[in-house]
C-alpha cells in the first residue's frame, strides 16, 4: 500500500506518554488529540473552486482518463499520467475518481506560488522545474528560474474548473494523439472539455484563501471617511479630509509611525495639503519626520554617496 505524501513543514505524529489516571493529564492528552486531527484536516486534499484557492502543494487533474499531471524526471517534461496506472490512492481494477483522489507520488504535486502584485503565479515541479509554456504552445518543464514563458493565470469556470491561461494568451490542454496517448499543447483559444481541470489543494491553503477573499472583500466594501487622492470630493462640493491611517496602510510601508502623532493640527495641515494638491508630498515629510534616526542618517550617506 503507497504511504501517504509529506511535505516540509507538516507536523507529525508525536509520542505522549501515558502517566496516572490523572484528570489534567487525560484533558491535555485530549487537547494534543484535537491538535493532531485538525493537523490531519488541515493537510487533506479538496478541491479548489477559486483562484484564490490555488497556493501551495497543488496537483492538476483532467476528466479525460481520468488523468493527472505528473513530471518526469528522467525526461525533464511533464506528461499525463492515468489514474489508477501505477500510482494514486487506488489499484487498476478499481482506480480513483477525481474526488476520492490523493497524491502518493510526489511526481504528481506541483508547488504554486503566486507572484506579487499580479494574479498569475507559477507551478514548480518536485525537482525545481517550472511548468512553461512557449508562443507557440509547446509545454515543458525545463527551466528553474522564472520568467514570462512560466507563469499562469487561473481562470475559474462557471462549474468551478480551472482553465491556466499562459502570459501568451492560450489555455493549457491536453490532446489525444495516435495509439490513444495523451500529449500536452498551450495553444487554445477557447475553454472547451480539453482545456478542463480539476485542481485539487491542501485544505489549510483554502481556508487560507478564503479568509484573504473575505479581506479583500472588506477592504473594498468598508464604511467610514474614505481618501480623496484626485481631488474629486473637492471638486464635487464636499470637504475631502484624508483618512491618513487608511492611506498609509494602502500606499506606504511604516503606517506605524504616525498612529501617535495624529493631532487636530496635523489633521488641518493635511486638509490644507488636499486643497492645494500636495497630499503625497506632505505625507512624505512626515514619513521622514517620524521614521528612526539611524535610517535618516543612512539617507544621508546614500544620498552623498
Amino acid at each position: 500500500m503507497p504511504k501517504k505524501l509529506h511535505f516540509k513543514g507538516d507536523t507529525g505524529k508525536k509520542k505522549i506518554k501515558r502517566g496516572g489516571g490523572s484528570g489534567l493529564k487525560k484533558e491535555s492528552g485530549e487537547t494534543r488529540n484535537d491538535a493532531a486531527l485538525e493537523t490531519t484536516e488541515s493537510n487533506s486534499w479538496v478541491i479548489a473552486t477559486e483562484a484564490m484557492h490555488i497556493n501551495g502543494p497543488a496537483v492538476l487533474l483532467h476528466s479525460g482518463g481520468p488523468s493527472v499531471l505528473n513530471f518526469h524526471a528522467t525526461l525533464s517534461r511533464p506528461h499525463m499520467h492515468v489514474l489508477g496506472d501505477g500510482s494514486g490512492s487506488g489499484t487498476p481494477s478499481a482506480p480513483p475518481t477525481l474526488l476520492t483522489y490523493t497524491p502518493t507520488d510526489i511526481a504528481s504535486v506541483w508547488v504554486a506560488s503566486k507572484l506579487s502584485g499580479t494574479d498569475t503565479l507559477t507551478l514548480r515541479s518536485a525537482d525545481g522545474r517550472f511548468l512553461a509554456a512557449d508562443r507557440h504552445g509547446c509545454v515543458s518543464a525545463l527551466s528553474e528560474a522564472r520568467g514570462p514563458n512560466e507563469q499562469w493565470r487561473p481562470v475559474v469556470q462557471q462549474d468551478s474548473t480551472i482553465a491556466w491561461l499562459s502570459s501568451y494568451d492560450k489555455f493549457l490542454a491536453i490532446d489525444e494523439v495516435a495509439g490513444g496517448g495523451v500529449t500536452l499543447r498551450a495553444d487554445s483559444h477557447v475553454v472547451g472539455f480539453n482545456e478542463s481541470w480539476t485542481v485539487k489543494v491542501q485544505a489549510g491553503y483554502k481556508v487560507a484563501g478564503e479568509r484573504e477573499m473575505a479581506r479583500e472583500a472588506s477592504k473594498l466594501s468598508g464604511s467610514g471617511v474614505q481618501v480623496d487622492l484626485d481631488g474629486v470630493g473637492a471638486a464635487s462640493g464636499v470637504d475631502a479630509v484624508p483618512d491618513e491611517a487608511t492611506h498609509t496602510s494602502r500606499f506606504q510601508a511604516y503606517g506605524k509611525a504616525t498612529a501617535n502623532t495624529y493631532t487636530p493640527a496635523d489633521k488641518k495641515h493635511l486638509s490644507q495639503a488636499v486643497k492645494q494638491g500636495k497630499l503625497n508630498e506632505t505625507l512624505l515629510d512626515r514619513r521622514s519626520k517620524t521614521k528612526r534616526w539611524v535610517e535618516c542618517i543612512c539617507l544621508t550617506f546614500t544620498c552623498i554617496d
